[in-house]
């Protein structure tokens, strides 16, 4: 089986392929792996970059509201909102994620940066994780960590993406290859998240295609 993922599905192409390298699924084994343009790195990479301007504010705010959100549910890092978001919106932002707000109704809801919607302590938290969001780093920052793929990896970003970071794929690409992993990185060029899955698409397609 060859996999492949974009953005979010950029890390969980990396999980699937652990997990059918680890005998997962005993009619399916894993072949070759593309991901494209990942945050596989939230708290040492995606998220000190959002906080620190390197990622487009608006898309920044809104991420960070989503994961705030959205790990609540699992991890339990709060009891009331006002304990991680700023007022106004402390109290409303959970609402926005409840699958009846449209994308734009969200964003049209949230500040303009990162510093207006999240309290200094949580930004902090975010920066140094401790606690229950330490445990939930430890857990969702280990995508590209503590394995070696035993099939070639073909990885493809952009430095011009202004949400999902090139560093993100550059560390991932280290880690792996410091592993012993056969992967490269391709850099699709100065452009934005979703070119850079228009531009990658094709590539990962040839070789697959080259691979049957």
């Amino acid at each position: 089986m060859a996999v492949a993922g974009f953005s979010q599905g950029a890390n969980n192409s990396f999980l699937l392929a652990r997990a059918l390298q680890r005998g997962a699924d005993r009619d399916f084994s894993l072949g070759a792996l593309a991901p494209i343009s990942g945050a596989y790195h939230l708290f040492d990479v995606e998220w000190p970059a959002a906080i620190g301007g390197d990622v487009d504010p608006k898309a920044s705010t809104y991420y960070l509201a989503y994961l705030t959100v959205a790990w609540n549910r699992i991890y339990h890092l709060y009891a009331d909102e006002s304990e991680v978001f700023r007022d106004p919106y402390a109290g409303h932002v959970a609402t926005l994620f409840d699958g009846e707000h449209t994308i734009g109704q969200t964003n049209e809801a949230l500040p303009a940066k990162p510093s207006e919607l999240l309290r200094p302590e949580y930004t902090e938290m975010l920066l140094q994780p401790t606690g229950r969001l330490a445990a939930a780093a430890w857990i969702n920052d280990d995508a590209c960590l503590g394995w070696r793929p035993a099939v070639p990896v073909r990885m493809y970003a952009a430095h011009g993406d202004p949400e999902a970071v090139y560093a993100n794929s550059e560390r991932c690409e280290r880690e792996l290859r410091g592993a012993g992993a056969d992967v490269t990185l391709t850099d699709v060029g100065d452009v934005d998240h979703i070119t850079s899955l228009v531009l990658s698409v094709p590539q990962i397609a040839t070789w697959f295609a080259t691979l049957r």
